[in-house]
C-alpha cells in the first residue's frame, strides 16, 4: 500500500488508496471545526508513525505538498489504533478509506478538510520479476481488482456520504 519506492519488483495497482483527515462529531464540538490546514496547530494530531514520524502532515494545497505541524496526542504505528482513538474523540487522524469508512458512513466520524485530502498511493500486488510470467499472480490480481472494483466500494460509500452533507 501507499507509494512503492524504485526496486527491481513488479507492481500491479487494484485500487487506490484514498486517505481522509477525520474527526469525530464529540472532537469537533469540543475543540471547534478547522477550515484550514494552518489551523492544525491548535488541535490534537493521532499521528501515524510510518507517515508522520516528526508530528507534520503533508497535505496538498494548490496543486503542490505543503507540511502542516498538528500537536501529537498519540502516536501510533496502528491503523486500527487511529481509528479508535479518532472515534473516541481523542482527536484528528489521517485515515484511509478502507479502513474508516464503516465509521464515517455511521457518522461516528466526519471527513474534515476534504479538499486537503493526501494521496495515499495504490493499493497493490507486488512481485519478483521472472523469467516467466505467473498465470497464478495474475489470477489474483484479476481477481482482487475484479472483487474490489473501481472505485473502491468503500470510496463510493464515502462519496455518497460526502455529497449528501454538502
Amino acid at each position: 500500500m501507499g507509494e512503492l519506492a524504485d526496486s527491481n519488483l513488479i507492481s500491479q495497482m487494484v485500487a487506490q488508496n484514498h486517505h481522509y483527515i477525520c474527526a469525530s462529531p464529540d472532537y469537533l464540538k469540543a475543540y471547534g471545526m478547522p477550515t484550514h490546514p494552518n489551523e492544525l496547530l491548535r488541535h490534537r494530531g493521532l499521528l501515524y508513525l510510518s507517515r508522520e514520524p516528526h508530528g507534520m502532515w503533508q497535505l496538498p494545497v494548490d496543486g503542490k505538498k505543503a507540511f502542516f505541524r498538528i500537536s501529537p496526542y498519540l502516536r501510533t504505528d496502528s491503523g486500527h489504533q487511529l481509528l479508535a482513538a479518532a472515534k473516541r474523540g481523542l482527536g484528528i487522524a489521517i485515515l484511509p478509506s478502507f479502513l474508516a469508512a464503516e465509521a464515517i458512513c455511521q457518522k461516528q466520524l466526519k471527513v474534515i478538510l476534504p479538499e486537503f485530502s493526501p494521496s495515499g498511493g495504490n493499493i497493490s500486488v507486488v512481485y519478483r520479476l521472472s523469467n516467466r510470467a505467473s498465470p497464478k499472480i495474475q489470477t489474483l490480481v484479476d481477481f482482487l481488482s475484479t472483487k474490489i472494483g473501481h472505485p473502491a466500494p468503500w470510496d463510493s460509500q464515502i462519496q455518497n456520504m460526502l455529497r449528501q452533507e454538502s
